[in-house]
């Protein structure tokens, strides 16, 4: 799957004091296909994951700040499945993903995540820039975090 440029977007997310806080979908592909798709000989799982590893294989680098202060060596928050996992997608976005079905079916991820510890109370606000190795240049993305 191709990576998909983000723009300049800003978010907000308001936030529990004291909760752990996971920002996941910088680039996440939560790759899905269905079975008969499928071309021997791979297993479906090195099908989806081959799918899902490619758009993140073309990242160059990422840079995040929280509130001004940079996080470091954000490629490492890199995850991929070891093994199917089972969910439901929401059918209304089969206009976004042809692969939502809007019941169960198996997926794998690979991603950068980025996890917060318990942020104090106040606005916080974290930045992420995306560099792809083709030179392309995804945000920088803005996501304000009101922690009440």
């Amino acid at each position: 799957m191709p990576v998909r440029p983000m723009g300049r977007c800003e978010d907000v997310a308001i936030l529990h004091r004291g909760a752990h806080t996971h920002l996941g979908r910088l680039l996440a592909d939560c790759h899905v296909q269905e079975p008969r798709q499928l071309a021997c000989p791979k297993t479906l799982f090195d099908f989806l994951l081959g799918g899902a590893k490619e758009g993140q294989d073309h990242v160059a680098s990422i840079e995040a700040t929280l509130d001004g202060e940079p996080l470091q060596d954000v490629m490492s928050y890199r995850v991929a499945s070891d093994d199917l996992f089972q969910f439901t997608g929401d059918a209304s976005m089969e206009a976004f993903d042809s692969c939502i079905t809007g019941s169960r079916q198996p997926a794998v991820v690979d991603s950068f995540f980025i996890v917060l510890k318990p942020l104090r109370r106040g606005t916080h606000e974290l930045t992420v820039r995306i560099v792809s190795i083709f030179g392309t240049v995804f945000g920088p993305r803005t996501i304000t975090l009101d922690v009440g």
